[in-house]
């Protein structure tokens, strides 16, 4: 069974082209260089990517919605609509 999940990892490389220049295919993954960069890659889910062509150097969104966005959001309204009846009872017998 696989994991779900709401955001995988995308082809930024090859996918997306460059905000700058437009080329695409000329994206790389460049690695932190500092405090800053390190929080940004760790708390986000963006990168930071560099252009060959112009040297571009910026923050990109790295991932895309899945294919199976549906089933989580499904998942958490059921859960939502759970817990919810879960108080209600619960408040009921208590108050």
């Amino acid at each position: 069974m696989s994991k779900l999940s709401f955001f995988v990892p995308s082809d930024v490389e090859n996918e997306k082209e460059c905000p700058k220049c437009g080329q695409k295919g000329t994206l790389r993954i460049s690695r932190p260089k500092d405090l800053i960069d390190n929080l940004v890659v760790s708390f986000s889910l963006h990168r930071r990517f560099r252009c060959k062509s112009c040297n571009w150097k910026g923050y990109l969104f790295s991932h895309t919605i899945s294919r199976d966005w549906y089933k989580i959001v499904i998942f958490y309204i059921f859960l939502m609509i759970v817990v919810v009846a879960l108080v209600a009872v619960i408040a009921k017998k208590f108050i």
